[in-house]
């Protein structure tokens, strides 16, 4: 009954980040957010008109949504799962950078960020919530899908805050370097797990041709 109880309450979990992360997308094109990000430096004028307060009301759900995300590391304790070190870090760092982001300078150039882990998030609980359901999935590719686009989405952001630093955009200077280090070290991080992954499938399949090689 427990049991049964907990899956329901974390479909309903994933479905809300499934809603939420793709309202945040359409929100972000609708107000060309990303054309904004990309090719204008930005200033950090909340109040300067009804775009800004969007991308405001954006930044709260994104917020909101981190902090919801912990409900993925009740789930793995439930199941009995080992967290490693590169979930509790992103969680960590995703719930504090968003409420910096709040605080420091909501909207503007981050909306490329937010796009991006967004649209991935959108992504990877669809997932979730199809393999939740018992909908027959194909894991090993969907969680390299998913990974490859997180460590992309990774590079892309570093590169851009690259492009912030050299042509003197005002960004928040202590915002900046909280986003180059933290992604950086999740960057390693993610790296480090798929690359570990693959080598263990690696092993894994050559040690079953072997079985069949024997039979």
């Amino acid at each position: 009954m427990h049991a049964n109880a907990f899956k329901l309450f974390y479909v309903i979990v994933n479905f809300t980040q499934i809603l939420s992360c793709s309202w945040i997308v359409i929100q972000i094109i609708k107000f060309n957010g990303i054309n904004n990000a990309l090719f204008h430096c930005q200033r950090n004028e909340i109040l300067a008109s009804t775009v800004p307060h969007q991308m405001l009301r954006v930044c709260w759900v994104y917020h909101l949504l981190n902090v919801l995300g912990i409900f993925d590391t009740v789930h793995l304790k439930i199941r009995g799962r080992e967290l490693i070190f590169l979930h509790v870090y992103h969680h960590t760092i995703a719930i504090l950078w968003s409420w910096l982001v709040l605080k420091v300078y909501p909207g503007g150039h981050n909306m490329l960020f937010i796009f991006g882990i967004a649209s991935t998030h959108a992504a990877m609980y669809s997932y979730y919530l199809a393999t939740l359901v018992g909908i027959n999935m194909h894991r090993s590719f969907f969680w390299k899908l998913i990974t490859l686009l997180e460590i992309g989405w990774i590079v892309i952001g570093l590169i851009y805050m690259s492009f912030l630093y050299l042509y003197g955009c005002p960004y928040p200077s202590t915002l900046l370097f909280f986003a180059v280090i933290a992604s950086s070290i999740l960057l390693v991080s993610f790296i480090e797990v798929f690359s570990n992954a693959l080598k263990k499938e690696k092993h894994n399949n050559d040690a079953e041709m072997s079985k069949q090689k024997r039979k």
